[in-house]
């Protein structure tokens, strides 16, 4: 029986249940069946909302690149129902538009709603925008839907820090969360990362170290 996720005390007693059975030690669920769809276009939210469940927020902060009017994406739903904050960009002016009139007339998000920005959104302004928001440092999750061009945004992304960096490739139609970077980086790595690392850093032939442990 399929059972009705929209409302958010039906999410409130879900999140209690998977509390309960990680404090139990029972045996979890997996993504397949933890899935539902109130706001994302397929099963994130409550695979999201599962995750958030079992590993704790920070700061219940999010980023969302391309999030439309932010009415269905990944982070809607954790707005609306759960007291997330964050921001929602967008290229589009019309849909920012709508979404800033549904978050300020929604009882939940009327006060205090994510910041909905329009921007064209490049490399070289990511870090900008990100930092204009008011938005820096650690953050609970970054969602990123940019049809193929995910790497060429999160290679210079280094202004935030995200627990869970969730990359959608809504062409293949999954419903997945992948907590890591094996999508962004190529070959070559992250070469920003690489140039710090030989600025501090100098390559030996080997090493002796001393290693205390158990």
């Amino acid at each position: 029986v399929m059972m009705d996720y929209s409302e958010q005390p039906a999410q409130i007693m879900l999140k209690m249940i998977w509390r309960n059975q990680l404090d139990q030690k029972l045996p979890l669920p997996g993504f397949e069946d933890v899935q539902f769809r109130v706001h994302s276009q397929t099963g994130e939210d409550g695979i999201l909302l599962y995750i958030f469940t079992l590993i704790n927020t920070t700061n219940r902060t999010f980023v969302e690149i391309c999030a439309g009017s932010g009415e269905q994406c990944n982070t809607a739903n954790l707005a609306f129902n759960h007291g997330w904050l964050g921001l929602m960009l967008d290229g589009d002016q019309e849909k920012i538009a709508r979404g800033k009139k549904v978050y300020r007339s929604h009882p939940d998000t009327r006060y205090w709603s994510p910041a909905l920005v329009d921007a064209w959104i490049t490399r070289d302004n990511v870090n900008d925008l990100i930092r204009t928001a008011g938005i820096e440092g650690e953050i609970d999750l970054l969602s990123l839907d940019l049809d193929g061009n995910d790497y060429w945004i999160l290679e210079p992304l280094d202004v935030i820090q995200a627990i869970l960096m969730l990359v959608r490739q809504v062409n293949e139609g999954r419903a997945e969360v992948e907590n890591e970077f094996t999508r962004a980086v190529t070959r070559c790595g992250n070469e920003k990362a690489k140039s710090l690392v030989a600025d501090v850093f100098e390559l030996q032939d080997q090493v002796t170290a001393r290693v205390v442990g158990t």
